[in-house]
């Protein structure tokens, strides 16, 4: 049986934060600025000179993209509600409900930054909240 976790990074240009259910489970002091690289926003994919590629191996029913680092207290209310896309402060918001056969991840926000599936991932049926 699968079991779906919330995962949550926050990063304010002080402090980069990880949560696992809401529950702060590493944080670490960090002032430098966030590189996307050449290839622009990767969900699943990260790429290290010494190591190449590297890809996601699990499922994700829902990014968000906010404008600022949400709190704790944010994350634990918000985990398990659908968002309408409008929230103020949302930059992205990913919910991968889309046809199966569509080969684009479509942003439910103003801002319409649509991706697209590639390095071998699939769409399936979700039994996420």
């Amino acid at each position: 049986m699968k079991k779906w976790v919330h995962f949550a990074w926050t990063y304010d240009k002080q402090w980069l934060k990880i949560y696992l259910d809401g529950v702060l489970v590493k944080e670490k002091p960090e002032t430098t600025t966030v590189y996307y690289g050449q290839n622009g926003f990767l969900l699943g994919q990260g790429y290290h000179s010494l190591f190449g590629d590297n890809y996601f191996q699990g499922r994700m029913d829902e990014v968000r993209l906010w404008n600022a680092a949400r709190t704790r207290q944010q994350l634990v209310k918000a985990m398990h509600e659908r968002l309408s896309g409008m929230e103020t402060g949302l930059l992205g918001y990913w919910n991968f409900d889309q046809s199966l056969v569509d080969s684009v991840v479509r942003d439910k926000t103003q801002f319409s930054n649509n991706g697209e599936i590639s390095g071998g991932a699939t769409f399936v049926v979700s039994d996420a909240f």
